[in-house]
């Protein structure tokens, strides 16, 4: 090709690599062949320069982790008006017989009949708020027979400035009484820094106290410091003395002290055994309540086929005082076999009579337990179960539907056997039997 007059011929092949150039000397050799002296530390070090101008402040970082000492901080902030957990502050093993003194703090023998305890110094802060509560079980009544409890309040130095008292609550049946009392910067003097707590307990086993921090009021329980061994029944011994959780509880509940009037068959009546056999009695007693039994075994809510007057046609009997009024029945209903029609027409006029006596209290309804493949009737027990709960669901009436949710297996054997009067019982419960309804059926009249 000729190219500005030169003759080129075309390109050759490739070349061979040549040979390695000899090493070139490390940076630390140079380093020592410009007169320095040292080791290749030294040389490290002398390649740091020297500290530059300070540069401008960087933006601001996220916030790091709390110390624990300002997470207490803040909690304690935080929690200084709510519950912070229903930590007792009485614990039972500190406590002493006998009751603070009104006139100089200290502490008087208790009474041979109303047993006086009283607790050890508790520190408080007079800005904030706590509860205190008593339980008391009261197994005879008297003339005398009052609920009462007292806060004896300290200075920093432990001497007396004055004592509150309340309570002096008559009772007139026997029970567990609960009363509830609020201390906060109202009714705490000046100075306070340490409260006493004394409570009339009558010697009984379920008689409790609790002061805690907080505007909200729990069930009672131990203090940390008290020794306890939880049972597994229901109960616990603290320092050596067992207490019933159920009767505590009892004590605090919504039914505490109300008139129950409960209406219907043998479920109610109880089929001869004693009626204090029975979950509705057992429920009254436990919550201390006036008990009014209208039952009658053999009876129909509705149809008057069956043994006595209806229910429908006996509410007026009842005692329109109630508090709770309980309506139990639709098996000899059934065992008549009374049309669902009008089996659900009597339930319609059963409540309009029931709401007109018992204007805004708790009334309800419960059903007969399930037989299922023990059935043997044209019309099944259920459907009259399913009409009681249609009907009441209808009339913004609680039901219990038993059938599909006591727990009671009536239909089974062996369930029949242990907890029924006979072994072919499919509708009266025994003594364990009542016992098992009872924690299911409370539950249920307390959420009314």
């Amino acid at each position: 090709m000729l190219l500005d007059g030169e003759l080129r011929g075309q390109r050759g092949d490739a070349g061979k690599d040549g040979r390695d150039g000899l090493d070139g000397e490390s940076a630390y050799q140079i380093w020592l062949d410009a007169g320095n002296v040292g080791s290749k530390a030294d040389y490290l070090a002398s390649m740091k320069g020297k500290p530059g101008d300070k540069g401008p402040a960087g933006p601001a970082g996220k916030d790091g982790a709390m110390s624990s000492a300002d997470v207490d901080k803040m909690v304690d902030s935080a929690l200084s008006d709510v519950q912070v957990g229903g930590r007792n502050y009485i614990s039972m093993g500190n406590t002493v017989p006998g009751y603070v003194n009104a006139n100089d703090g200290n502490i008087l023998s208790p009474n041979s009949y109303s047993q006086e305890r009283t607790s050890d110094y508790i520190k408080i802060d007079s800005t904030k708020i706590y509860h205190y509560q008593t339980w008391i079980e009261i197994a005879a009544v008297t003339d005398s027979t009052t609920i009462w409890s007292s806060i004896a309040f300290y200075d920093k130095d432990k001497s007396y400035i004055s004592r509150l008292a309340n309570g002096y609550n008559s009772v007139t049946i026997p029970g567990i009484y609960h009363n509830d009392y609020l201390v906060d910067s109202t009714n705490i003097p000046e100075m306070s820094a340490y409260v006493r707590l004394s409570w009339r307990t009558y010697g009984g086993t379920n008689s409790h106290a609790m002061f805690e921090l907080g505007i909200v009021a729990h069930d009672w329980s131990p203090a940390p410091e008290d020794k306890v061994t939880d049972n597994h029944n229901g109960t616990i011994t603290v320092n050596g003395q067992q207490v019933d959780l159920t009767n505590v509880a009892a004590a605090t509940s919504i039914l505490q002290g109300k008139t129950l009037d409960i209406i219907g068959d043998s479920y109610v009546a109880n089929n001869g055994k004693p009626i204090s056999e029975t979950w509705h009695y057992k429920i009254a007693t436990q919550h201390s309540m006036k008990y009014n039994n209208y039952g009658i075994n053999g009876n129909g809510l509705v149809t008057t086929k069956a043994t006595g007057t209806p229910v429908v046609n006996r509410v007026s009997t009842m005692d329109s005082s109630a508090d709770y009024v309980i309506v139990v029945g639709g098996k000899n209903d059934y065992n008549q076999q009374v049309p669902i029609s009008d089996f659900k027409a009597g339930l319609v006029k059963l409540i309009q009579e029931l709401a007109e006596r018992f204007v805004g209290k708790k009334i309800c309804f419960f059903t007969p337990w399930s037989i299922v493949e023990s059935e043997t009737m044209n019309i099944p027990l259920a459907q009259y179960s399913q009409a009681i709960e249609d009907v009441c669901g209808a009339y913004s009436i609680p039901c219990f539907n038993s059938a599909k949710r006591s727990g009671i297996l009536a239909y089974s054997g062996a369930f029949q056997t242990k907890y029924f009067q006979t072994s072919t019982d499919r509708s009266h419960l025994n003594d364990a039997g009542h016992n098992l309804f009872v924690n299911p059926a409370t539950k249920f009249l307390e959420s009314l």
